[in-house]
């Protein structure tokens, strides 16, 4: 069993609803809530799409890796992590030793639903791949799911519950699972 002040992960492909969930998460738990791609954006003072098309995607994994290895210090936080962070080894490693981590799964077509949104409503995330919406998801699925998956201590289907209902489906699984039992005086 997992220290219960550890902390909760939630990965994910981008748009799959992590900085959604992840607010609700945190206020049933009685824990902070971190963004990860957001704290690298008040520490590079811009965007995090401006900044990979100007230093490229090497020099944002090292920031975001930095930033996962400071936040980790810290408990009792839901942190919500970029798509891409799974992607490093040693990422891998200090969510496996600090915490819990939650894979949430979006259905491909409400992906490309939410990330064309996106791309509507100002700077977005970066493209990833030279490719189209559905084929740059389906092409970096391919390679991060079996990370999702094999990294994931729960896989929370998304894309067809509000966030709030989500927040409250991995709440319960977290004070049954990882939270000690309260002793009866």
């Amino acid at each position: 069993m997992a220290d219960p002040r550890a902390n909760l992960y939630l990965i994910g492909y981008r748009g799959s609803g992590k900085t959604s969930i992840a607010p609700f998460l945190a206020s049933a738990l009685g824990f902070d809530w971190v963004d990860t791609d957001h704290q690298i954006e008040l520490s590079l003072n811009e965007p995090i799409s401006s900044f990979f098309a100007r230093a490229g995607e090497a020099n944002f994994r090292q920031i975001e890796s930095d930033t996962i290895r400071a936040v980790a210090k810290s408990t009792r936080q839901v942190v919500s992590l970029g798509g891409g962070a799974v992607l490093d080894p040693a990422n891998q490693a200090i969510l496996r030793n600090t915490g819990k981590i939650v894979w949430l799964d979006c259905p491909v077509e409400v992906l490309v639903k939410r990330l064309r949104a996106d791309q509507t409503q100002g700077p977005g995330r970066p493209p990833l791949t030279s490719l189209g919406v559905v084929e740059e998801i389906a092409s970096v699925l391919q390679i991060r799911e079996p990370i999702y998956r094999s990294l994931a201590d729960l896989i929370v289907p998304t894309g067809s519950s509000s966030p709030e209902v989500l927040a409250s489906q991995i709440a319960r699984w977290w004070i049954r699972t990882v939270e000690p039992p309260k002793s009866q005086e």
